[in-house]
């Protein structure tokens, strides 16, 4: 079998989100109506009251129903082969149509069904299987018609995402690209249907998604990518309430995304960046203030000692007009310039803190008195680590500080501040300004162990493991039962290939904390790899209730082929079948769970072609995958055909020549072809790899050398 997929593929209810537009049409030109519109086959929540009845009696009776209510309403069943794949419900249909018998409606729901699913094949990307380009335009299209509708706003994110494959020739990168494809869509594929644009760069529309929340599961994402070891992942994203659009066309939204990616890919190599982050119509919180002010700003506190400087924002305004004049009064003879957005700047010449909050206060409360609500941001000089031209600056983080108190508040700037900023930062992926602030934080407040943790983290996913782990470290210095320190020190240790360390703190985090989903599936992994399986259940059940089951987290399955290799190392072959059933379900892509099942029929005689068929899947999605090629190399050796076997083991070998458990197999193959000395140059290779491996041991005291 080869790298592309040219079978037929069923239509599937995200089809009917992608390509609303093209079925409709095909509804249309085949039963004359005014609208049609689109249910999937199973129940859904938000479908109108007013078509439920109908859509169920199609679900249940598999055929064409008029609304009882609404004589020119129909509701058509649509067709995946022979199974249901939703109803078309046709609004506003012809006189002509009503008289339709039940077997002219059911040769329509077939013809419309045929024709979709041809349709659907134009818009098939040939080597993931995915839907390709032209379907995520043309949906963006439509969405795009809603956001400048005046009776419907759509709300909705599009994201491009890019993954660097790793591959030393075309079959690899194709390889790469398939893996990527379905590892993608077992993460997200509850959130939208991902469309492969090629070269490893894929699009997801997320409908009722606004920035904030596209911004929260991208990182989520991106942190999954990293542990699932791909070299590299970008996410570039753009959201309807960004900029509105003018133009009628769906591109332009694609071309917001793509401006994001490209901001992305230079920040670092697991990064992502928001569309506001490159629009001038959108001003950032810590843009700086304009020159005629910074210059202002300058001759004023030249050769000052000692001011403060308050930023004023208005919460609520009952003057309307007369504001500028109340400002005025109340500010008095206090130096004062407007900026960008509409706030004040105020100049308190040679006042120290009290004195400045006093001010501050008084300000507040004489505005109140005439219906205007201020909040205010305040930054003073002299201050640890601050310069004069700092000050601006400093007084946007105090406001962004002040912000989390609610109106009327006035915060004075402090490290507190600098790690808000910075979270700023790293939300919108600019991890290298994150830094910035979050190391400005530490020069304020040395000893600020939410900072450092912030810090670490910011590091950590910049691929700066080494400054990371001292942040956690410093951390745990100060206070050894911190979780995030521990937790986040565990992952760093992990991704420097400190296996040892990586678990040992993440054991500690688990006692410290409640812990979370991706603890407990990290220390499920890790326990499966050192063969303490019994460990690896306990954890595994746990990640098991807070996973899969919501759509909170983009670990959809991941969990399970754990939990199968863990249910088949304490013997429990038929729960580690069940697992690795599920694990493949979530993720049809999934090399691993797929090798790992098959080993698992092997195993338990459920069928020898079964077994061979999912484990030569497995080296056909990922041949780069040594254990793929082992557990491969078991059904055939398990089966008889030890030539086959001998030739899995060595393709294994190259994949990964540190593979002790390859070297062990390669022993027992030459062993049973009656090659005793191979054998046991095998076996102690096995064991140079591993001194303590058991059956490497018993094996070479076995073997009968000629």
């Amino acid at each position: 079998m080869g790298p592309f997929d040219w079978q037929e593929k069923k239509i599937e209810v995200g089809d009917f989100d992608l390509l609303n537009g093209e079925f409709a049409h095909i509804v249309q030109c085949s039963l004359p109506c005014m609208a049609v519109h689109f249910a999937g086959p199973a129940t859904d929540a938000a479908l109108p009251p007013a078509w439920k009845a109908g859509v169920e009696m199609v679900r249940h009776e598999q055929k064409g129903v008029w609304d009882s209510t609404e004589k020119d309403t129909l509701y058509l069943p649509l067709w995946a082969a022979d199974d249901l794949a939703g109803v078309a419900v046709l609004e506003g249909c012809s006189e002509d149509m009503q008289g339709f018998s039940a077997v002219q409606l059911y040769e329509k729901s077939q013809q419309i069904s045929r024709e979709m699913r041809l349709l659907k094949q134009s818009f098939l990307d040939s080597v993931t299987g995915l839907l390709n380009g032209k379907a995520l335009v043309s949906r963006l299209r439509r969405l795009q018609g809603e956001v400048v509708s005046e009776e419907r706003k759509a709300v909705f994110s599009l994201l491009l995402v890019e993954l660097y494959p790793r591959a030393s020739d075309a079959r690899k990168a194709l390889e790469s690209f398939k893996k990527a494809a379905a590892f993608l869509a077992s993460l997200v594929g509850h959130l939208a249907t991902p469309c492969h644009l090629g070269s490893s760069i894929f699009g997801l529309i997320w409908e009722g998604v606004d920035e904030k929340e596209a911004l929260r599961t991208a990182d989520l994402l991106l942190r999954w990518l990293k542990r699932e070891n791909f070299p590299r992942g970008h996410i570039g994203i753009t959201a309807s309430d960004i900029e509105p659009p003018e133009a009628d066309r769906g591109e332009l939204f694609f071309e917001q995304a793509w401006k994001a990616l490209e901001v992305a890919r230079k920040r670092s190599p697991f990064a992502l960046c928001s569309y506001r982050f490159v629009s001038n119509s959108c001003a950032h919180p810590l843009n700086p203030v304009a020159d005629a002010v910074k210059a202002g700003l300058k001759k004023l506190w030249g050769k000052s000692d000692a001011f403060g400087l308050v930023q004023l924002h208005v919460d609520k305004d009952e003057l309307g007009e007369r504001s500028e004049a109340a400002w005025s009064a109340d500010v008095g003879e206090n130096p004062s310039f407007a900026i960008e957005g509409g706030d004040r700047l105020i100049f308190l010449e040679g006042k120290k803190k009290e004195e400045v909050l006093a001010w501050c206060s008084e300000v507040s409360q004489a505005l109140s008195e005439k219906g205007v609500a201020v909040s205010m941001g305040v930054a003073l000089y002299p201050c640890k680590a601050v310069r004069k031209s700092d000050m601006s600056g400093n007084c946007q983080r105090a406001m962004l500080h002040t912000a989390f108190y609610g109106p009327g508040s006035i915060t004075v700037f402090d490290a507190v501040s600098l790690n808000i900023s910075g979270d700023v930062y790293y939300n919108e992926g600019d991890l290298a300004s994150a830094v910035g602030e979050y190391r400005r934080g530490l020069l304020f407040d040395p000893d600020n162990v939410n900072v450092m943790n912030s810090l670490g983290v910011t590091y950590a996913n910049m691929s700066r493991y080494a400054e990371a782990v001292t942040q956690f470290e410093e951390v745990l210095a100060r206070e050894e039962k911190n979780f995030m320190a521990l937790y986040n020190l565990g992952f760093a240790c992990l991704a420097m290939s400190d296996r040892e360390k990586g678990l040992h703190y993440l054991e500690r985090a688990h006692q410290a904390g409640d812990g979370n989903f991706d603890l407990f599936f990290q220390l499920g992994k890790l326990y499966c790899q050192n063969g303490r399986y019994l460990e690896a259940l306990n954890v595994l059940k746990l990640g098991e209730k807070l996973g899969p089951k919501t759509a909170s987290d983009v670990s959809h399955g991941a969990v399970y082929r754990y939990l199968g290799e863990a249910y088949r190392g304490v013997g429990e072959k038929e729960k580690a079948m069940t697992s690795l059933q599920r694990a493949v379900r979530y993720n049809p892509g999934d090399g691993t769970a797929l090798s790992m099942l098959g080993e698992v029929y092997g195993e338990a005689k459920e069928g020898d072609e079964i077994a061979l068929s999912l484990c030569r899947q497995s080296v056909e999605l990922d041949s780069g995958q040594g254990d793929n090629w082992l557990r491969l190399g078991n059904v055939l050796m398990q089966q008889g055909d030890l030539e086959g076997a001998m030739s899995s083991f060595e393709k294994g070998l190259e994949c990964d020549k540190d593979n002790a458990r390859i070297f062990f197999s390669l022993g027992k193959v030459n062993e049973k072809m009656g090659k005793s000395a191979v054998a046991v140059k095998m076996f102690r290779g096995a064991l140079k790899l591993e001194p303590k491996y058991k059956d490497a041991l018993s094996a070479l005291k076995g073997v009968k050398v000629a």
